[in-house]
């Protein structure tokens, strides 16, 4: 084994069969330099372009090399594919609405097709890739992170996070993870040349070999800075590589060393890694600059400097993942605070408060030390739960039942989340790790609720049976980003307008009064008030809460 490397910390996803490989990442780190090109190469892997600093609505994902090894696909999380070299453009799903996000690519022997892995086992097919079958309507006990194919084109494996593996086509079953604890989830899966094995590996760097797939060396045993995030095979399938978050690379067996990037500081986290057809060089991938939100027309004739614009506040990797700007809900209101969270690059955790609600929780009262420097963002919660008309999810249990139709917050196993009405929008799935109910919609489809005039009646009640107090309110815009609005002066129909006019498609309303409305952003952990009269100092979720909170988490 040869170690080049910085090294890593936390979880990732890679797939790789014959040169083919996908990944799927996360990470934590401070904010780091301007954002870099999207693909290195090292050895005899050429450069032939990248998304560089073009921005990404969507992080990429996964990456795959063309059979001559003069070009290559880059994948997004949305589907979305990206050719380059002799790499042909087969189609995508990047304008398409799919169930769960997109975890890898993998492409067929004559480089004329590929498929795409979404990480409900969902497998999506272009060019001449055939469809051998899915697990997009079964059930899984962890999501699926990667694909690879077999030598023939004539099928495929799908990998999961428990190291379970599913076979389709062609593919033979040689074994699996998926019975066994594992200290680390599974990140990475690559195929012998023969395709009658493979191997997976795990955040940690432990490999796992199946088949005629030889174990050759891990980084098992060994303490990284950072977690690993994809591995490689050599051509002769008596070698692998496995890469790190920050691009550092281990090298097993007849895999050579060509370079890696884990000596520098890198602006971007690595995404994956596929190697050359000669075995002398590898490509690795980056996550991507990320696209922010746009400036937000006023509401009001009259606004006030700065309104509607969007300024960074947090950032992770060099890349801002909050923003906030304020809105006045009708001349001369009081502005409103709203603010724009990349969950699809952050993590959304639902924490139970000492009193609410009751019983033993995973995440419970406050944010430990250990993930104060990983912190973005905790905002309040909603009603207390004899009041929210819906329910509370977390540690696969409910502590009060979900309701059908209901307004929920749904956290997924990746870390991200959604709006949605329940029943409808969302559901009860092996993916779902936590929701958090409050009301119903207060806005469906962009459409305001007819009901917002039904002030106390349907929207909770006031302290001093005001129409107008501070209130919180959570919602989605079209691309799937957060949005948090919170302010003093607001019935619903003034906190449903600031929430459509900064784009959102779908929104709850969260707490409301004085003492409840509170968000809170964190900058390498320094706290600070999205404004500043709001009631509890800003280390309110360090401390222990009495009430259910949100917090967010760079990964």
């Amino acid at each position: 084994m040869r170690r080049r490397t910085r090294s890593v910390k936390r979880s990732l996803v890679g797939v790789l069969g014959l040169g083919m490989l996908c990944a799927v990442v996360s990470w934590t780190g401070p904010a780091r330099a301007a954002p870099a090109p999207t693909i290195f190469g090292f050895g005899d892997a050429g450069n032939f372009g990248s998304m560089g600093g073009t921005p990404l609505n969507q992080p990429m994902v996964g990456l795959a090399s063309t059979p001559s090894g003069h070009g290559y696909w880059l994948a997004a999380r949305d589907g979305g594919v990206f050719a380059f070299g002799d790499a042909g453009f087969f189609g995508s799903m990047g304008g398409t609405a799919i169930n769960q996000p997109v975890v890898g690519i993998a492409r067929t022997p004559t480089g004329h097709g590929y498929w795409l892995a979404a990480s409900d086992g969902g497998v999506f097919a272009f060019g001449d890739a055939a469809f051998f079958g899915s697990m997009g309507s079964t059930p899984l006990n962890q999501p699926v992170v990667g694909v690879a194919s077999t030598p023939t084109g004539h099928g495929y494996w799908l990998a999961a996070r428990d190291g379970g593996l599913f076979a389709f086509g062609d593919a033979g079953f040689f074994g699996s993870m998926g019975a066994v604890p594992l200290n680390q989830p599974v990140v990475g899966m690559a195929s012998t040349p023969s395709g009658h094995g493979y191997w997976m590996t795990a955040s940690d760097g432990g490999v796992f070999s199946f088949g005629d797939g030889a174990f050759l060396g891990s980084m098992g045993a060994t303490r990284l800075n950072q977690p690993v995030v994809g591995m490689a095979s050599t051509p002769s399938g008596h070698g692998y590589w496995l890469v790190a978050r920050d691009g550092g690379l281990f090298s097993f067996g007849n895999a050579g060393f060509f370079g890696s990037m884990g000596s520098a500081p890198q602006a971007q986290p690595v995404v994956g890694i596929a190697s050359t057809p000669s075995g002398n060089g590898y490509w690795m991938a980056t996550l991507g600059q990320l696209a922010g939100p746009g400036d937000v027309a006023p509401i009001v004739p009259s606004p006030l400097p700065g309104e509607g614009h969007w300024s960074p506040v947090v950032s992770v990797w060099g890349s801002p993942v909050l923003y906030t700007t304020f809105l006045q809900s009708s001349q001369g209101a009081s502005p409103t605070a709203v603010a724009w969270l990349n969950d699809q690059i952050l993590r959304v955790a639902l924490y139970a408060g000492t009193d609410q609600p009751p019983g033993s929780w995973t995440n419970s009262a406050q944010v430990p030390g250990p993930l104060v420097q990983q912190l973005v963002a905790g905002f309040n919660s909603g009603f207390r739960l004899d009041a929210s008309q819906g329910g509370w999810f977390a540690d696969h249990r409910a502590a009060v039942p979900l309701r059908n139709g209901a307004a929920s917050l749904v956290i997924f196993a990746d870390g991200s989340a959604t709006v949605g009405q329940w029943g409808r929008d969302v559901g009860l799935t092996p993916y779902v790790v936590a929701v958090r109910q409050n009301l119903n919609l207060l806005i469906d489809n962009g459409q305001i609720s007819p009901t917002v005039s039904d002030v106390f009646g349907s929207w909770g009640a006031t302290l001093g049976n005001t129409r107008t107090p501070w209130r919180a309110g959570l919602g989605i815009d079209r691309t799937g980003h957060l949005l948090y609005a919170g302010g003093p002066g607001l019935d619903p129909a003034a906190l449903a307008r600031v929430l459509v006019a900064a784009g959102a498609v779908r929104a709850m309303e969260l707490d409301i009064n004085p003492q409840w409305v509170l968000f809170i952003s964190y900058q390498n952990g320094t706290p600070t008030k999205l404004l500043p009269q709001m009631a509890f100092p800003a280390d309110h979720y360090f401390t222990a809460n009495e009430r259910d909170f949100i917090a967010v988490f760079s990964r």
